[in-house]
């Protein structure tokens, strides 16, 4: 089943839209009480390590494209998104953008901005995670740390 959903955007220091344009995208059951979004890029691996930290009171969901999984947090079909693999910049920006205009965020596990200005750098090689409500959603990931030092 989708929906129709309205997607807005910022751009962090500038404001925000006036221009809200629809979007289709697909209902997310959080009937649980965390629902977290990751990539289908070794989803069984993640949600091995999330149990760890979250325990079975989580619903995990494997999402292709990371526009699609930004916008389920953004309106609260999700409460967080978590990214393991290394990512091109660009392919991030926006969504951090729109992230930190709703209030949001998107920060390394050690709650560390990502960089985009460094020109020689063009991939984010640490994990990330984003989310709008619960700013301390992923504060129980240890088992991740080993990846991102």
């Amino acid at each position: 089943m989708f929906c129709l959903c309205i997607l807005e955007w910022g751009w962090v220091g500038h404001g925000e839209s006036t221009d809200a344009y629809p979007v289709a995208s697909e209902p997310v059951d959080v009937s649980k009480p965390i629902s977290i979004i990751l990539p289908t890029a070794r989803a069984a691996q993640v949600k091995i390590k999330a149990r760890l930290a979250f325990g079975d009171h989580f619903d995990m969901f494997a999402v292709n494209g990371a526009e699609f999984s930004f916008i389920q947090v953004i309106e609260g079909r999700a409460d967080g998104y978590l990214h393991v693999l290394d990512v091109k910049k660009w392919k991030i920006c926006a969504d951090d953008a729109i992230i930190k205009a709703a209030d949001g965020k998107m920060a390394t596990l050690s709650d560390k901005e990502i960089d985009y200005g460094d020109p020689t750098r063009f991939t984010h090689e640490r994990i990330f995670k984003a989310t709008i409500e619960d700013l301390d959603l992923f504060e129980d990931l240890s088992s991740f740390e080993a990846k991102e030092a």
